[in-house]
Protein backbone atom coordinates (compact mmCIF):
# COMPACT_ATOMS: atom_id res chain seq x y z
CA UNK A 1 0.00 0.00 0.00
CA UNK A 2 1.31 3.52 -0.68
CA UNK A 3 2.45 5.76 1.81
CA UNK A 4 0.71 8.40 0.46
CA UNK A 5 -2.76 6.03 1.21
CA UNK A 6 -1.77 5.75 4.96
CA UNK A 7 -1.65 9.50 6.53
CA UNK A 8 -4.87 8.01 8.31
CA UNK A 9 -3.25 4.96 9.68
CA UNK A 10 -0.29 7.29 10.75
CA UNK A 11 -2.95 9.31 13.10
CA UNK A 12 -4.39 5.94 14.35
CA UNK A 13 -1.50 3.15 13.80
CA UNK A 14 -2.26 -0.39 14.57
CA UNK A 15 -0.81 -0.30 18.26
CA UNK A 16 -3.66 1.86 19.05
CA UNK A 17 -6.06 -0.70 17.90
CA UNK A 18 -6.52 -2.05 20.89
CA UNK A 19 -8.41 1.25 22.31
CA UNK A 20 -11.67 0.43 19.74
CA UNK A 21 -14.79 -0.20 21.42
CA UNK A 22 -15.56 -3.63 21.55
CA UNK A 23 -19.20 -3.03 19.87
CA UNK A 24 -17.48 -0.60 17.15
CA UNK A 25 -17.64 -0.89 13.22
CA UNK A 26 -14.07 -0.85 13.29
CA UNK A 27 -13.63 -3.49 15.53
CA UNK A 28 -16.16 -5.91 14.01
CA UNK A 29 -14.41 -5.29 10.84
CA UNK A 30 -11.16 -6.50 12.31
CA UNK A 31 -13.25 -9.91 13.78
CA UNK A 32 -14.72 -10.19 10.29
CA UNK A 33 -10.41 -10.77 9.20
CA UNK A 34 -9.42 -12.27 12.04
CA UNK A 35 -11.75 -15.13 11.29
CA UNK A 36 -10.81 -15.29 8.14
CA UNK A 37 -7.16 -15.83 9.11
CA UNK A 38 -8.47 -18.48 11.25
CA UNK A 39 -9.99 -20.25 8.29
CA UNK A 40 -7.18 -20.03 6.24
CA UNK A 41 -4.71 -21.25 9.23
CA UNK A 42 -6.93 -24.23 10.26
CA UNK A 43 -7.32 -25.10 6.32
CA UNK A 44 -3.68 -25.24 5.86
CA UNK A 45 -3.26 -27.17 9.55
CA UNK A 46 -5.57 -29.99 8.16
CA UNK A 47 -3.61 -29.96 4.62
CA UNK A 48 -0.46 -30.41 6.90
CA UNK A 49 -1.79 -33.71 9.52
CA UNK A 50 -3.35 -35.60 6.27
CA UNK A 51 0.26 -34.98 4.42
CA UNK A 52 1.88 -35.81 7.33
CA UNK A 53 -0.67 -38.88 7.46
CA UNK A 54 -2.04 -37.68 11.11
CA UNK A 55 -5.24 -37.61 9.92
CA UNK A 56 -7.28 -40.38 7.68
CA UNK A 57 -8.79 -39.16 4.68
CA UNK A 58 -12.35 -39.40 5.35
CA UNK A 59 -12.34 -36.99 8.43
CA UNK A 60 -9.64 -34.44 6.17
CA UNK A 61 -12.11 -34.33 3.52
CA UNK A 62 -14.83 -33.77 5.94
CA UNK A 63 -13.16 -30.98 7.95
CA UNK A 64 -11.64 -29.24 4.95
CA UNK A 65 -14.87 -29.22 3.08
CA UNK A 66 -16.59 -27.71 5.79
CA UNK A 67 -13.95 -25.71 7.00
CA UNK A 68 -13.77 -24.44 3.33
CA UNK A 69 -17.33 -23.84 2.48
CA UNK A 70 -17.74 -21.73 5.59
CA UNK A 71 -14.51 -19.60 4.66
CA UNK A 72 -15.79 -19.23 0.89
CA UNK A 73 -19.40 -17.96 2.36
CA UNK A 74 -17.89 -15.72 4.68
CA UNK A 75 -15.55 -14.14 2.02
CA UNK A 76 -18.25 -13.25 -0.49
CA UNK A 77 -20.88 -11.99 1.51
CA UNK A 78 -17.90 -9.71 3.64
CA UNK A 79 -16.62 -8.82 -0.42
CA UNK A 80 -20.40 -7.75 -1.50
CA UNK A 81 -20.89 -5.64 1.33
CA UNK A 82 -17.81 -3.52 1.12
CA UNK A 83 -17.55 -3.33 -2.46
CA UNK A 84 -21.42 -2.33 -2.52
CA UNK A 85 -22.01 -0.07 0.32
CA UNK A 86 -18.76 0.55 2.50
CA UNK A 87 -16.40 1.53 -0.14
CA UNK A 88 -18.00 3.63 -2.28
CA UNK A 89 -19.32 5.41 1.20
CA UNK A 90 -16.08 5.62 2.31
CA UNK A 91 -14.67 7.04 -1.03
CA UNK A 92 -17.46 10.07 -0.62
CA UNK A 93 -16.18 10.71 3.05
CA UNK A 94 -12.47 10.25 2.02
CA UNK A 95 -11.90 11.62 -1.69
CA UNK A 96 -8.03 11.53 -1.18
CA UNK A 97 -8.42 7.57 -0.24
CA UNK A 98 -10.48 6.56 -3.66
CA UNK A 99 -7.40 4.85 -5.86
CA UNK A 100 -6.64 2.85 -2.39
CA UNK A 101 -9.98 1.92 -2.43
CA UNK A 102 -9.99 1.21 -6.23
CA UNK A 103 -6.49 -0.85 -5.33
CA UNK A 104 -8.72 -3.08 -2.85
CA UNK A 105 -11.67 -3.30 -5.43
CA UNK A 106 -9.32 -4.90 -7.96
CA UNK A 107 -7.95 -7.21 -5.12
CA UNK A 108 -11.78 -8.24 -4.54
CA UNK A 109 -11.90 -9.20 -8.29
CA UNK A 110 -8.30 -11.04 -8.14
CA UNK A 111 -9.46 -12.66 -4.96
CA UNK A 112 -13.18 -14.08 -6.51
CA UNK A 113 -10.66 -15.93 -8.89
CA UNK A 114 -9.22 -17.57 -6.05
CA UNK A 115 -12.34 -18.35 -4.47
CA UNK A 116 -13.87 -19.51 -7.35
CA UNK A 117 -10.88 -21.84 -7.64
CA UNK A 118 -11.55 -23.06 -4.10
CA UNK A 119 -15.01 -23.28 -4.73
CA UNK A 120 -14.00 -26.01 -7.92
CA UNK A 121 -11.19 -27.48 -5.79
CA UNK A 122 -13.67 -28.21 -2.68
CA UNK A 123 -16.59 -29.57 -4.82
CA UNK A 124 -14.02 -31.99 -6.08
CA UNK A 125 -12.97 -33.31 -3.08
CA UNK A 126 -15.74 -33.78 -1.64
CA UNK A 127 -16.83 -35.75 -5.01
CA UNK A 128 -13.97 -37.66 -5.41
CA UNK A 129 -14.40 -41.66 -4.55
CA UNK A 130 -11.74 -42.00 -1.54
CA UNK A 131 -10.28 -45.24 -3.04
CA UNK A 132 -9.88 -44.30 -6.63
CA UNK A 133 -6.73 -43.35 -7.77
CA UNK A 134 -7.61 -39.76 -8.15
CA UNK A 135 -8.37 -38.78 -4.48
CA UNK A 136 -4.83 -38.04 -3.71
CA UNK A 137 -4.30 -35.56 -6.16
CA UNK A 138 -7.85 -34.10 -5.62
CA UNK A 139 -6.35 -33.69 -1.84
CA UNK A 140 -3.22 -31.85 -2.78
CA UNK A 141 -4.67 -30.05 -5.30
CA UNK A 142 -7.13 -28.14 -3.26
CA UNK A 143 -4.43 -28.02 -0.29
CA UNK A 144 -2.25 -26.42 -2.75
CA UNK A 145 -4.47 -23.87 -3.75
CA UNK A 146 -5.12 -23.04 -0.16
CA UNK A 147 -1.50 -22.52 0.36
CA UNK A 148 -1.36 -20.66 -2.63
CA UNK A 149 -4.19 -18.24 -1.46
CA UNK A 150 -2.73 -17.29 1.91
CA UNK A 151 -0.20 -14.52 0.66
CA UNK A 152 -1.80 -12.66 -1.19
CA UNK A 153 -5.49 -12.79 0.74
CA UNK A 154 -3.51 -11.93 3.73
CA UNK A 155 -2.08 -8.85 2.21
CA UNK A 156 -5.01 -7.69 1.03
CA UNK A 157 -6.66 -8.23 4.83
CA UNK A 158 -3.75 -6.02 6.02
CA UNK A 159 -4.01 -3.38 3.16
CA UNK A 160 -7.71 -3.16 3.27
CA UNK A 161 -7.30 -3.04 7.37
CA UNK A 162 -4.79 -0.19 7.01
CA UNK A 163 -7.22 2.17 5.03
CA UNK A 164 -10.28 1.21 7.00
CA UNK A 165 -10.10 1.17 10.57
CA UNK A 166 -8.48 4.19 10.81
CA UNK A 167 -10.99 5.70 8.48
CA UNK A 168 -13.66 4.25 11.07
CA UNK A 169 -12.13 5.46 13.88
CA UNK A 170 -10.60 9.04 13.05
CA UNK A 171 -14.10 9.83 10.58
CA UNK A 172 -16.89 7.73 12.33
CA UNK A 173 -19.38 10.30 12.64
CA UNK A 174 -19.48 10.71 8.73
CA UNK A 175 -19.89 6.86 8.67
CA UNK A 176 -22.67 7.02 10.82
CA UNK A 177 -24.32 9.93 8.96
CA UNK A 178 -23.99 8.55 5.69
Amino acid sequence: MPGEWLYLAREFPRQRWPELSPHSTAAHWLGMHEGFRYAQRHLSELGTAWREQKIEFAPFRERFVSGLGQYLHGMQVHHRVESSAYFPQFQAIEPRLSRGFDLLETDHHEIDHMLFELAAAGRALHAVDPHSDSARGTAEKAIDIVKASSIPIARHLQDEEDLVIPLLKLRAAFVAQT
